[in-house]
């Protein structure tokens, strides 16, 4: 078998990894009820997490910023949105809307496009970004699920991860996550461990 290592065989392997993590997925994105209950579910889980001082941000606060709200009319069928409320952070404005870490302050940003279906919700895309503080390694990790009509879709990269850059040609693929697990990965990762790689690791 000829391995293709052109552009176009590479396009083609990243399509059928999309086609896995998107069947991989299913259970995450598509669940019974409605996009209330998700909201709900996530502003439950955002007040444990101001609980057990994971958030600096205080219940009235995650009350106040938390809201759902009509569809984005750039997601196609979509029919609510979740997300902190106002104008989306394109610029990482600090002034704006967002929860903060307590360990260091970073600041969490997210957005959710549902449609409800037939007594079911699915997640049609999300946006969740974790902007870190001054002197980490990385000013910002960025989680993106596109809509199905997007042309990232196109690309093979309908999910993907940004490190620091908003460029496009420097994301890569990325499992499709819920909710819930991309505030794990926030609260509880993507931080420094203490731990250095010694000269000896391979």
């Amino acid at each position: 078998m000829t391995l293709d290592v052109s552009q176009e065989g590479a396009r083609a392997r990243l399509h059928k990894l999309q086609t896995r993590l998107s069947e991989a997925c299913h259970p995450v994105f598509v669940s019974s009820g409605t996009s209330q209950n998700l909201f709900i579910e996530i502003r439950r889980y955002l007040s444990r997490a101001s609980d057990q001082r994971l958030l600096t941000d205080s219940l009235q606060d995650i009350r106040r910023k938390l809201v759902i709200f009509n569809p984005d009319p750039s997601i196609p069928g979509s029919t609510h949105s979740i997300g902190i409320d106002g104008p989306r952070n394109f610029r990482r404005d600090p002034a704006l809307p967002h929860f903060a870490r307590y360990s260091d302050k970073a600041r969490i940003d997210f957005q959710i496009s549902t449609r409800e279906h037939g007594g079911s919700v699915e997640i049609l895309a999300y946006t969740f970004e974790l902007i870190l503080p001054a002197g980490a390694p990385l000013q910002f990790v960025r989680f993106d699920f596109n809509h199905d009509k997007h042309p990232n879709a196109t690309l093979g990269l309908r999910s993907h991860i940004h490190l620091s850059t908003d460029d496009d040609g420097y994301s890569v693929p990325s499992a499709m996550f819920s909710p819930f697990e991309v505030f794990d990965i926030f609260l509880h990762r993507i931080r420094s461990s203490g731990r250095v790689r010694s000269a000896s690791s391979s």
